[in-house]
This record gives structure tokens, sequence and C-alpha cells, in this order.
């Protein structure tokens, strides 16, 4: 028996409807989740900022911000001057490397 005022076998379908729109939908993310995320994978970092980052302000920060940490690696590795001894020293590890640089590579003021 269909209840007055609850919307009736429309609202039941529309419902039904919904609910059916979410699974599918939940599904498809699911399935193609893993593609697009290796498609991303393959974008430039530009390329990542315009589909990740909402608004042309915000991704124009974005964009600025990694201009500023781009330039600020190269900037401490430059000072840091390492050598072919000092890369083999560590094995090549970025991680042991990272650990080696800044005490090789005083904080530049200003």
């Amino acid at each position: 028996m269909l209840c007055p005022g609850r919307g009736g076998a429309a609202g039941a379908e529309a419902a039904a409807l919904r609910l059916g729109t979410t699974v599918a939908q939940t599904a498809a993310d699911i399935w193609l989740g893993g593609r697009r995320r290796q498609q991303e994978r393959h974008l430039s970092l530009p390329e990542l900022v315009r589909l990740r980052v909402p608004g042309l302000r915000l991704q124009r920060s974005a964009e600025r911000q990694f201009g500023q940490i781009t330039d600020a690696v190269c900037d401490t590795f430059a000072r840091a001057d390492l050598s072919d001894e000092d890369v083999l020293a560590a094995d090549a590890d970025p991680a042991e490397l990272i650990r080696r640089t800044p005490a090789r590579c005083p904080p530049r003021w200003g």
C-alpha cells in the first residue's frame, strides 16, 4: 500500500533511480579509477594542476609554489656542489643524499 504524501509510486521510482545511478557511478569510478590514476602519472605538473586544482587563481598559485620549491631545491643542490664521490658514497640513494646535503649547505638568508 502506498502512503499519500510520501511520493507514492513516482517517489519510489525516483528513489530507485537515484540509488541505481549511485551504484553505477561508484562501480564505474572503481573500475576506471585505476586507469585514470595510471593516465595521470604520465601528465606534466602543469597538466595535473589544471586537472586537480579548481579555478584559475588557485591553479596559478599552485604553479608559483611548485616553481618556488623547484628553485629552492636547485639552489640547494647547486650550493652543495656534490661531487661524483659524494654521490657514490651515498650509493646514489636519494634519501641518503638528502640527509647529507643540508650538512654541506648552510641555509641562505635573505
